[in-house]
């Protein structure tokens, strides 16, 4: 099958719910029809395993592990599997538009060149929204903000819209816009910037297999930022590109994570009941309460997977020809410092991190440092860093991307 236009789709699903036939049907249904489709069944205690070995479809190879492993491990497996050129993934609970494999591979076609990998828009989607093959979505949908971790509970779309509606397609924040530029369009600022916080389609990816096997697929190590550590490794093998357009659905399995800002509609609504539901209220706001701690403990894990990604990224795609682990100092505030020694310097067995407060001697100091080859490399805290500090350190040969990487840090845990 091994062709310049042949197409693997790939689903890891553990325990599948109510939404994983529809997930299966969006690939089935495809107005692009040649491809193969790989579903990798996690060792799924429930009925699963009986769905998937009644599809009779003859694109589907159904893979049941005997042992259940983390998600990137399940897709590794899949995707080894894989007889297709190019991967699309697949979601359990998502759902793809009837066009998305015509247009990604389209675009690979038109723009011919270095092109590893094809994003595209995504729009949430929650529990109750069902996604027909007529491009009709049933029940509330919520837009995936510029972090990936917020949503907006104000952008609730009216039942029965139709997913091809321009008009509902939420208007990016300027963060997001800047980012995706950076990433999608301009390779010579995202090599300044490819640290930073990447925000594109993960469940839309669609990727050559010969990439993915050649930079070492999926690392098992992540658990949630898997595919952020993915689309990092793949941008620096080759170009990558995104259609600007939602092809994908991604379902959310809670109400918009930022209830601190934008409570969800039933809340309002108990908000507004009489003094005899005093205790629905109440029961309601611990509920809203266990959710709010949940969704801060999952947002501060990606958090932290995210970084030390990063670190982790940063020694092994520039300082790969060193015998040693290489030298960085990170440039920031003690809150930085604070969170490093707490969530990642444990993990952190790619590089040996020491420590400068951003500031006027800070700055002076990491520029002498890395002048008498006493460091390798310099990263700097984004919040904080200055125009200044960066040309200073320019001045002192430190290269953007290279041996200068600007990092978004937290500030102490939160």
């Amino acid at each position: 099958m091994e062709k310049a236009d042949s197409i693997s789709v790939v689903t890891a699903v553990n325990n599948g719910g109510t939404h994983l036939r529809e997930a299966i049907d969006s690939i089935l249904n495809q107005s692009y029809a040649d491809f193969e489709y790989i579903i990798v069944n996690n060792d799924s205690a429930n009925g699963t395993k009986k769905l998937l070995d009644q599809i009779q479809d003859p694109r589907v190879n159904v893979i049941h592990l005997e042992k259940n492993v983390a998600i990137p491990s399940a897709l590794n497996v899949g995707i080894q599997k894989a007889r297709g050129k190019w991967i699309a993934l697949q979601g359990a609970n998502d759902v793809s538009h009837k066009d998305r494999l015509q247009k990604q591979f389209a675009q690979v076609v038109k723009e011919n060149r270095n092109l590893v990998a094809v994003g595209a828009l995504e729009k949430c989607i929650n529990r109750e929204t069902i996604i027909n093959t007529a491009g009709k979505n049933e029940g509330n949908t919520y837009t995936r903000r510029g972090d990936d971790s917020n949503f907006d509970a104000n952008a609730n779309v009216s039942v029965k819209t139709r997913v091809e509606d321009q008009s509902q397609i939420t208007v990016e924040t300027p963060l997001r816009l800047e980012a995706g530029q950076l990433f999608y369009k301009n390779n010579n600022i995202f090599h300044s910037n490819q640290f930073c916080s990447l925000f594109h389609g993960y469940g839309a990816a669609f990727f050559l297999k010969e990439a993915f096997i050649k930079i070492g697929g999926y690392d098992p190590i992540f658990q949630i930022a898997y595919d952020y550590d993915l689309w990092t490794r793949l941008r620096h093998y080759g170009e990558v590109s995104r259609i600007e357009e939602v092809l994908y659905h991604y379902r959310t399995s809670n109400p918009p994570m930022d209830m601190d800002k934008n409570m969800n509609m039933n809340w309002r609504m108990n908000l507004n009941m009489n003094a005899s539901n005093t205790q629905n209220i109440r029961n309601q706001r611990h509920k809203r309460d266990k959710g709010n701690q949940s969704n801060r403990q999952i947002k501060m894990e990606f958090i932290r997977e995210v970084l030390l990604s990063t670190f982790k990224n940063i020694a092994e795609l520039n300082y790969r020809n060193l015998t040693r682990k290489p030298r960085l100092l990170l440039l920031g505030t003690a809150h930085n410092q604070q969170f490093y020694r707490k969530q990642i310097e444990q993990e952190n067995a790619y590089a040996n991190i020491s420590f400068q407060e951003l500031g006027f001697h800070g700055v002076r100091k990491a520029g002498t440092l890395f002048e008498t080859n006493e460091i390798d490399g310099v990263i700097i805290d984004s919040n904080q860093s200055e125009g200044g500090s960066v040309r200073f350190l320019k001045k002192k040969g430190l290269a953007l991307g290279k041996s200068l990487f600007p990092v978004w840090m937290p500030e102490g845990d939160s």
